[in-house]
Formats: C-alpha cells, sequence, structure tokens
C-alpha cells in the first residue's frame, strides 16, 4: 500500500506541475484589409485561430471594440505551434500568398502575437514608418503617355489627404521605376493610394483606373496594411506588366437617345452628347475625341469614332456618356449618365486593336 501511494503522489505532483506550466498566449489578427478587398463582411462572417494547439480545429476569435482587430487568449503549455488565421468569407478562407507554410509561435512564458494583417506577415506596434513608394512607368513611357524629365508623377492617399497634398515622385537614375519617400506613417495604418501622371499638376492628371490583383480595394484604389518591417511598396503603373503587346486602333461608340428625348431630357437642337473617359481625361477639352455626331440616317443615335494609338491590347477603357444641357435640369443635375447595367458605375471595352471596332 505504501508504494502504491508514493506511485500516486508522484502522479499527482506531475500532473499538477503541467497544469501550472500552462501559460496565457494571446492571438491578434487585424481584418482591416480583407473588408477593404470586399472578402470579409464582419457582420455575417466569423474569424478563427487554427493550429497545433488546437488539432486544426476552429478557436472562434472575437472583435469587442468593432476596430477589426480579432483576438483570442489560450492558456498553452511551452512549446512549438504552427497555426494561421481562417474567416468564413468566400466559402471559407485560409491565409496563404504572402507566406509560405503555416505561421509558428513558441510558447515559453505569457504574451501576445500580433497584431498581424491577415494573410501578411509582420506584426505592427503603432511605431513610426517611412515608406518609400515606388511605380513602374515603362509602359506609360512606351505608350507616349510619360515623358521622362518632362511629365509628372504623383503618388496620392488617405495619408496626403488625396490629391491636396498628393507627393512628387522622381526618376534619378534614369530606371522608368520613379520613387518618393512618405515619412508620415504609423504602423497599424491601413492606406488607400493610387499613382498619378500629369503634365502639370495632380488635378488636371491623370490616376490610375480599372486596377485588378491582391493589393486592390473594392473601392478601385490599391490597398496596403503597414507593418513594423514595411519599407517600401513597389508596384507597376496599374499593376500591368511593361512588356504587353502594345496596338493602333479605333473604337466606335454609339448610343441611342430615343428614350431621352421621348421624356423631354435630351434636346437634341440645344444640348450636345459627349463621351468622356479615360482616353480624353474624362473631359471635352478635346473635341474630335469627345463630341459626339448624330446620325444622318438616324437621328436617335449619336456616334464618334476614336483612334487608339500604342494601347495595350485587351486593355479595358472606361468611359461614360455625358450630356452638356443648354438648360438646367432638375432631373438631371451634373449631365453624367449612370448606366443600371453597371450598378451606375463606368462602361468599359476592351481594345483590340482593330480598325473597326465598335
Amino acid at each position: 500500500m505504501k508504494k502504491l501511494l508514493t506511485i500516486g503522489s508522484v502522479l499527482l505532483l506531475l500532473i499538477g506541475t503541467s497544469t501550472f506550466a500552462q501559460v496565457d498566449v494571446t492571438f491578434k489578427v487585424d481584418m482591416n484589409v480583407e473588408m477593404g478587398k470586399g472578402n470579409f463582411d464582419a457582420t455575417t462572417d466569423a474569424v478563427a485561430l487554427r493550429g497545433a494547439m488546437n488539432d486544426w480545429g476552429e478557436t472562434a476569435m472575437e472583435d469587442s471594440d468593432g476596430d477589426g482587430v480579432y483576438e483570442v487568449t489560450l492558456s498553452l503549455a511551452p512549446g512549438s505551434y504552427d497555426y494561421k488565421f481562417y474567416h468564413s468569407g468566400g466559402g471559407g478562407t485560409w491565409e496563404e500568398g504572402y507566406f509560405d507554410g503555416n505561421r509558428n509561435v513558441v510558447v515559453a512564458e505569457e504574451g501576445t502575437e500580433g497584431p498581424f494583417f491577415f494573410n501578411k506577415l509582420g506584426e505592427y506596434t503603432g511605431v513610426a514608418t517611412t515608406i518609400e513608394f515606388q511605380v513602374d512607368m515603362q509602359l506609360p513611357i512606351r505608350q507616349g503617355l510619360v515623358t521622362p524629365g518632362v511629365t509628372n508623377v504623383y503618388v496620392a492617399g488617405n495619408f496626403t489627404d488625396w490629391g491636396d497634398n498628393a507627393v512628387a515622385m522622381t526618376d534619378d537614375n534614369g530606371d522608368s521605376v520613379y520613387t518618393a519617400t512618405v515619412e508620415t506613417i504609423t504602423s497599424g495604418e491601413v492606406l488607400y493610394y493610387k499613382f498619378i501622371h500629369s503634365a502639370s499638376d495632380v488635378g488636371s492628371g491623370s490616376w490610375e483606373e480599372g486596377l485588378e490583383g491582391d493589393d486592390v480595394a473594392n473601392n478601385g484604389n490599391r490597398i496596403f496594411g503597414v507593418v513594423d518591417s514595411d519599407t517600401e511598396v513597389r508596384r507597376f503603373w496599374e499593376n500591368t506588366d511593361p512588356n504587353v503587346e502594345l496596338g493602333d486602333g479605333n473604337i466606335f461608340f454609339s448610343v441611342d437617345l430615343t428614350v431621352m428625348e421621348e421624356v423631354g431630357i435630351y434636346d437634341p437642337v440645344v444640348d450636345s452628347l459627349e463621351v468622356r473617359g479615360s482616353f480624353n481625361g474624362w473631359s471635352n477639352n478635346n473635341p474630335d475625341i469627345s463630341r459626339m455626331n448624330q446620325d444622318f440616317l438616324d437621328p436617335n443615335l449619336w456616334q464618334l469614332n476614336i483612334p487608339f494609338v500604342n494601347a495595350e491590347i485587351g486593355s479595358k477603357q472606361f468611359y461614360k456618356f455625358f450630356v452638356n444641357k443648354a438648360d438646367e435640369d432638375d432631373l438631371w443635375i451634373d449631365g453624367w449618365e449612370r448606366p443600371l447595367s453597371k450598378g451606375g458605375g463606368n462602361r468599359d471595352v476592351a481594345f483590340v486593336g482593330s480598325e473597326t471596332q465598335e
């Protein structure tokens, strides 16, 4: 009996020591970039920690203060644990793409892991961070849209009040990569931004359009979550490889104004119609590539053939029709159309490099 009691005492001692050795570790993940991209909806989607500490099951994480940072605290025994963050948006989304394999934590004492931006290595602690923005302008230079040493290039975003304090970029070594350093950024910020080129100031410049890629928010701007280790952001102009195929051609724009004339919104005698888009600076500064002409055979049709030179084959050309009203109209305040098929947004057509594209 004495021997059995001794063994039992040892087992109790081991169990008690193991329990005592566990420490609290808090895991934090920032979902604001995922929300900005439209991949995650905080009102309907959930966030979980999945890893070796829970047999890769799901441990729910909470955002108690609504700041977009989700967290959970676990009591863990000392050791090494692989893990990832996961959310239920998009039918279920694991972290991937920005790093190989899994995240890892070595638990030795109580502490906090993160916050990290979902799908990005490196935590942030709210420190002052200097970021060098770089944009490769080889494509617009090939297209004749940018002339080195003449054309101005800028970066603008929520950290510059957009165009109000846009930062000028320079290409000091002539490699077609323009750079600008911004020193007013704090790690943990979510940056929204775009690049611009202009013959003069930002207000008359051409902003990036039709952005696609994993750094694009659902509002059409670029998005970037800043962590402590970030020092630069490098991109191609409009996220397009500068070695794409370029070509010349025309796009024939046509629109039927029958309904607008019947309801009295458009009067062809005194009003005029334009097509405005990325190809003419969204303006009517050049009537030859903006003002549309009435078809002599069908007066309800308005048309314009616009030439393109050195345009990217397959690129989307964004545009809208615009009515210049001779008289003010309570129904149509600003003249811009809002096509229902685009949710009120811009129309687009892919350039094919043909002389007769419609």
